[in-house]
């Protein structure tokens, strides 16, 4: 069994059972919350824990209908210096193997932030005006 392998998919496609679903906080946005979701499991198990199984990621979520949903994605790794991240979009960082997951939040998210020295992000995903009335 390649336990590696199986930590990446679990943080990937975990997201089924996601806090989110069925709360009607973000309802006809929920790709862009699942898909900074994903992107902050798999940092955290991939990036922070290095994927050692014994290492958890906790996930907290803060839902208000008709509002939005924050999350928190913590990990028990040493961290980094967010300031260090490269552009992925640069022309010479285009072709690297990592680096687009935190332009992938940001672009999917109102707000992102990092804390504790870089094992824990949050995340705000407000409710655009369109779907305001299908969120009370």
């Amino acid at each position: 069994m390649d336990t590696q392998r199986d930590q990446r998919d679990l943080a990937a496609h975990g997201t089924a059972d996601a806090p989110h679903r069925g709360s009607h906080c973000i309802t006809g946005e929920e790709y862009e919350v699942e898909l900074a979701l994903r992107e902050a499991l798999s940092n955290g198990v991939v990036h922070g824990n290095r994927l050692d199984a014994r290492k958890l990621v906790h996930v907290r979520c803060r839902c208000k209908a008709g509002e939005g949903i924050s999350l928190t994605v913590s990990d028990r790794g040493q961290g980094f210096a967010a300031s260090t991240i490269l552009d992925p979009v640069a022309v010479e960082n285009l072709e690297a193997e990592h680096g687009r997951g935190i332009q992938l939040m940001k672009s999917a998210m109102d707000q992102v932030s990092f804390q504790e020295r870089g094992t824990e992000v949050s995340y705000v995903h407000e409710v655009s005006s369109q779907f305001e009335s299908r969120c009370a």
